[in-house]
């Protein structure tokens, strides 16, 4: 599913004179991976870097979308992709906003975090940030019953930063609805045709 969104974005995005360096780097660390395609854009001249997970889908014309934005950092939201399927975003004030929460706006709204599944990043930004540029600091102070061990994820660290640099984050509500997440479900024979799956527990529905 990821590979035929990004051919189909990428034909379109071609089409509409945009110039596609594909970098992919692939490792056990997610921070460190993202850290090489900086530094690979960087010496290609990128004068952008859209960040694509591949777990994610997304519609053709997710680039140019976001680059008709005209602002510095612009990506979408999304679900986890496990129960309880929670949006990733956070408002400025630093509040998740409820999973069942639908936002009226399709146009911008300014976050403080999103997923870095899906975000496109300027090359300013990268330029004034000192690396690395993504990374995941051990915070005990903050960890949850979610986090026990306190590490923060390299999307947190890296729009943290950003944001004590005094570039916004924007999260585009109209892609954000058209993007999905893979996750996975175990489906058992038994399962019932109009079946609601939450958690490990199955829901007539």
């Amino acid at each position: 599913m990821f590979g035929f969104s990004l051919v189909c974005m990428s034909i379109q995005s071609a089409l509409a004179g945009v110039t596609l360096i594909p970098i992919n780097v692939r490792g056990g660390d997610t921070a460190d991976n993202r850290n090489q395609m900086v530094m690979i854009g960087r010496e290609q001249g990128a004068e952008a870097l859209l960040f694509l997970d591949a777990d994610m889908v997304f519609p053709p014309d997710t680039l140019i979308r976001l680059l008709n934005w005209k602002v510095d950092i612009v990506g979408a939201d999304y679900r986890l992709r496990a129960p309880p399927y929670t949006r990733i975003g956070l408002s400025p004030q630093a509040k998740p906003y409820p999973a069942d929460h639908v936002d009226p706006e399709r146009g911008l709204v300014e976050r403080s975090i999103i997923g870095l599944g899906c975000v496109l990043v300027r090359a300013p930004v990268l330029e004034r940030l000192a690396p690395p540029w993504f990374a995941r600091p051990w915070l005990p102070d903050q960890a949850t019953p979610d986090n026990p061990f306190g590490f923060s994820t390299d999307d947190s660290f890296f729009f943290q930063n950003c944001r004590r640099h005094g570039f916004k984050v924007w999260c585009d509500m109209a892609v954000t609805r058209e993007v999905q997440h893979i996750g996975e479900v175990v489906v058992p024979w038994q399962m019932p045709t109009n079946a609601r799956w939450q958690g490990d527990r199955q829901c007539e529905g």
